[in-house]
C-alpha cells in the first residue's frame, strides 16, 4: 500500500477493533492512486524472471491494477470493516501541493508479454491489511 494510506492504516491498527472511540487526521482524500496486491508484484517479477531470455535487453514494465482509488473511497472501506467508531479530520499539515489529483498505471505490456494480469481483488487486500492490524494489536495486548 503506498504511504498516503500508511497514516490511515496506523491509525484502524491503533483503535484497532476493540470499538474505541477516536479520531486521526488524513490529507487529500480525493487523491486518486492505483493499488495492487504485494503477491501480483511479486508474481509480475517472478515473471519478468521467467521470461527474461525473450524480452529485449532493458524492457521496462509498468506493473499497475490501471485501476485509480479515490483516497476517501480506500478509508471508507477500510472503515466499514472495522467495529471501531473511528472519525477522521483532514489536516491542512497533511495536504501536499505538488500532490498529483490522479495516479494511475498502464500494464499493457506486463500483461502482453508477460501474460500478468493482477489476481487480487483491491477489497480482499484491504480486508487482509485490517485483518494483520487487528492481529498485531491482539499481540501487542497480551504481550
Amino acid at each position: 500500500m503506498n504511504g498516503s494510506t500508511s497514516n490511515s492504516k496506523n491509525g484502524l491498527m491503533k483503535f484497532g477493533s476493540s470499538g474505541v472511540r477516536g479520531g486521526f487526521r488524513v490529507g487529500n482524500v480525493d487523491a486518486r492512486r492505483d493499488f495492487l496486491d504485494v503477491r501480483d508484484i511479486a508474481d509480475a517479477y517472478a515473471r519478468t524472471v521467467l521470461n527474461s531470455r525473450d524480452l529485449a535487453p532493458n524492457t521496462i514494465f509498468n506493473i499497475a491494477s490501471g485501476v485509480s482509488w479515490r483516497m476517501g473511497d480506500v478509508l471508507d472501506l477500510l472503515l466499514a470493516q472495522s467495529s471501531a467508531e473511528i472519525v477522521m479530520e483532514q489536516d491542512p499539515l497533511r495536504l501536499r501541493p505538488s500532490d498529483l489529483p490522479c495516479i494511475v498505471g498502464d500494464a499493457t505490456r506486463a500483461r502482453t508479454l508477460l501474460g500478468w494480469a493482477p489476481e487480487h481483488p483491491f477489497e480482499d487486500t484491504l480486508a487482509a491489511v485490517l485483518e494483520d492490524c487487528r492481529a498485531r494489536v491482539a499481540r501487542a495486548q497480551v504481550g
